[in-house]
């Protein structure tokens, strides 16, 4: 469970972390949802490896985008940490719910 976990955090942090635009304080959404997202999973006791940007296109983070981050950032803030670990299913499924709205 804890491998199928870390692998939404991954992919969840991919999506949200390679989106990229400006705006004021020098971060768009995109980039305040990935912040939030590594910061709730740290508070969980996760160690979170981001990566520098190298070897990739990033991709613009239009206003869609942006508002997609920061609603699923919403929902994994307001998670619980049984719910990113994987040991209560009933939180996990209230995650999903959520993202999925």
């Amino acid at each position: 469970m804890k491998f199928k976990t870390a692998l939404f955090a991954l992919v969840t942090m991919g999506l949200i972390g390679g989106l990229t635009s400006s705006t004021a304080c020098g971060k768009n959404d995109c980039e305040d949802a990935a912040d939030r997202t590594v910061a709730k999973y740290e508070e969980c006791g996760f160690t979170v490896e981001t990566s520098d940007g190298d070897g990739g296109e990033e991709a613009e983070c239009t206003d869609a985008a942006g508002e997609a981050a920061q609603k699923s950032a919403g929902c994994i803030e307001a998670a619980d940490c049984a719910a990113l670990d994987g040991s209560d299913l009933d939180a996990v499924t209230s995650l999903s719910e959520c993202l999925t709205s």
